[in-house]
């Protein structure tokens, strides 16, 4: 399965030989099926059949060829969903003209679009690289990823709506344009017919959709076949970006071997079949579900927008869902709204499974369930197959019934092959190689039971903060006070408070011939509430 290349944990050699390609085995299905159930904030509802689909992504390949999209170039996704809070929206639209060389590549401003996924799997079978930050980051920490990420194209949606209220982005465009070096290509998706008769000549290199895909068409009027290149199975795919709790948000590269994850996740562990509907906030990062005749559910609206007394609870039973990826914050201001998952009003017979938790690194699970086990709360019930995972304590010895580090004992192919822009694999190493010489460590805290063998994870490096009950990254502070002269350094660090609460703390060192003040603290508070907005900023 794989050959060792070096002393280190990840000199490996996956499958030897084996060339594929990513979008192709996600594209395997192509009848009549349904492929994409689409629901937005206005109650629309559509299906997409896997033919429908292919046939999309053959347009959208052939419209990217055309346009000189190559093996190794980088498409960046913006995933700004209806899933992040309205303020973190209305930030974005007032920091995108102020941004200087930030935003390279939006898809889809609300990006639960089936455009997205049509555009990442174009992208993909031409062997070209995806990727972008969290949905939870806020407008700096989003302009800093896509920057790194170097990207050619830029997709974006004319207006989205959120809350009820509708938000337009057009104006921004020509912004993001002049300040994107390497930004080739602007589309606009036009969410309604009045934006196709508007003037965009103002923005650099802009066109709407619509002939972007007609230019790959050719001159007899067909649409070209599309090629999907075959490649080794350690062929970047995509760019995964931390929330940047532990430094700079880093992005975790990762080959097209992280197929196999999702997919042991899905038929193994979770028991899905052919026709289930799964649902997840990040959709692009579940696409490989397609591949086994699963339906991917994309809502794209507010979650916690109760039109006509509906809420997410009432789509998951309404819809079939068998399978959701959510966040705990999400399913605890559910609760505090009094939106309960309430079976005497609602049919969850088709729900599975309920997950809450991940890894960015892993593009999936390291540790997954067993419905022949008994659950215990709060605990995971068993390492994902093919993974040895285990519990060290700060000497790197494994413990049982006491706290310590989840480690990665024995390599597998879903780990990341390199950090973007880490030259030589130094940040990596670093970060994760050292703290436990020939292991990964993952850096979360964890306690196995002794007596369930469940584990507990009590912490991740890499989680975003939650502060009355809203959510945002370390990243995300950083970006506001990174310009302030005064400090020489800081970190922000999760504090868990007596009542169960956590709030967010910042340590800043102080410049030589600099004094913390209480009208420096005030200073630091007053950025951060001009950055991200007051309800962040409040102790």
């Amino acid at each position: 399965v794989f050959a060792k290349t070096g002393p280190g944990f990840l000199d490996n050699e996956w499958f030897k030989g084996a060339a594929f390609n990513y979008a192709e085995n996600v594209l395997r299905i192509r009848d009549d099926r349904e492929a994409l159930l689409c629901l937005d904030e206005e109650g629309n509802f559509e299906k997409v059949t896997f033919r429908e689909m292919f046939e999309e992504v053959k347009l959208y390949a052939a419209a990217f060829r055309k346009h000189g999209l190559q093996k190794g170039k980088t498409v960046a996704l913006v995933l700004i969903t209806n899933s992040m809070e309205k303020n973190n929206k209305k930030r974005f639209l007032e920091l995108s003209h102020s941004l200087g060389k930030t935003l390279t590549f939006i898809d889809i401003a609300k990006s639960i679009l089936k455009e997205a996924i049509y555009a990442m799997l174009a992208a993909t079978s031409i062997g070209a690289i995806w990727g972008g930050p969290q949905p939870f980051l806020g407008a700096r920490a989003a302009s800093y990823i896509v920057t790194r990420l170097e990207a050619k194209f830029l997709i974006a949606v004319d207006s989205f709506v959120d809350y009820g209220e509708e938000h337009s982005i057009m104006d921004n465009l020509s912004f993001i344009a002049e300040n994107a070096p390497t930004l080739e290509k602007i589309i606009i998706v036009p969410t309604k017919e009045e934006t196709l008769s508007k003037d965009i000549s103002h923005i650099p290199n802009s066109c709407f959709l619509e002939p972007f895909l007609e230019s790959g068409i050719t001159p007899n009027g067909e649409i070209p076949d599309i090629v999907f290149e075959q490649l080794p199975f350690d062929h970047p795919v995509s760019v995964a970006f931390t929330s940047g709790t532990t430094g700079m948000p880093k992005g975790a590269v990762h080959s097209a071997g992280s197929l196999l994850g999702p997919l042991v996740h899905f038929t193994l562990h979770l028991n899905l079949k052919s026709g289930d509907v799964v649902h997840n906030i990040c959709p692009n990062y579940h696409v490989t579900c397609l591949s086994l005749g699963m339906k991917l559910f994309l809502q794209n609206e507010n979650v916690y927008y109760l039109k006509d007394g509906s809420n997410l609870w009432d789509v998951i039973s309404k819809y079939k869902i068998a399978y959701s990826l959510l966040l705990t914050s999400m399913v605890d201001k559910l609760e505090k709204m009094k939106a309960y998952p309430d079976p005497s009003n609602r049919n969850f017979e088709h729900l599975k499974i309920l997950t809450i938790g991940g890894a960015t690194e892993g593009l999936g699970h390291f540790t997954g369930c067993d419905y022949n086990l008994p659950v215990y709360a709060p605990e995971v019930q068993v390492p994902s197959l093919g993974m040895k995972v285990q519990c060290f304590d700060s000497k790197g010895y494994p413990v049982v019934g006491h706290e310590g580090e989840m480690v990665i004992t024995v390599p597998i192919p879903t780990l990341p092959i390199y950090l973007w822009k880490d030259k030589n694999n130094k940040i990596l190493k670093k970060i994760y190689l050292t703290k436990y010489p020939g292991f990964w460590c993952q850096h979360d805290v964890c306690y196995v039971n002794p007596h369930t063998k469940g584990m507990m994870l009590k912490g991740r490096s890499d989680d975003v903060f939650i502060q009355k009950g809203e959510r945002f990254g370390a990243a995300d502070i950083y970006f506001a006070i990174h310009d302030i002269e005064e400090i020489q350094d800081y970190i922000c660090v999760g504090q868990k408070k007596w009542n169960g609460d956590s709030r967010a703390v910042l340590f800043v060192r102080m410049r030589n011939g600099y004094v913390f003040t209480p009208e420096f603290k005030n200073k630091i508070s007053n950025k951060i509430k001009s950055e991200l907005g007051k309800i962040v900023s409040q102790n």
